[in-house]
């Protein structure tokens, strides 16, 4: 049995169900900083852009992974955490290092 539909139709969900998340929670974070004069309306974009991007993609790996081993159940919700919590960590540290390695234009 071919299980890439499968697969690839949870990992859009996961992607799109953690992109909401992600987007959600930094728009109302975002909310609170720009009341409070500590971030721009154009910052907070950039930031809820880039988080819903992150955990998407990060919740969608979380989800096509324990789709290929067919877990079900409270231990496919805790692999699918598992896998995601370390994807969002191995995408962050990437792109931290990433932008550290890059000059700062002047």
């Amino acid at each position: 049995m071919n299980k890439a539909p499968f697969i690839a139709t949870n990992a859009v969900r996961g992607f799109l169900a953690g992109a909401v998340t992600g987007a959600t929670l930094t728009a109302f974070r975002s909310i609170k900083k720009i009341r409070e004069n500590e971030i721009t309306p154009q910052d907070a974009a950039k930031e809820i852009i880039r988080e819903s991007a992150i955990l998407g993609t990060a919740t969608g790996i979380g989800v096509s992974t324990v789709s290929l081993f067919g877990r079900t159940g409270l231990g496919s919700i805790a692999a699918i955490a598992f896998v995601t919590a370390g994807t969002r960590f191995g995408i962050e540290t990437l792109l931290e290092k990433e932008s550290i390695s890059k000059p700062i234009a002047k």
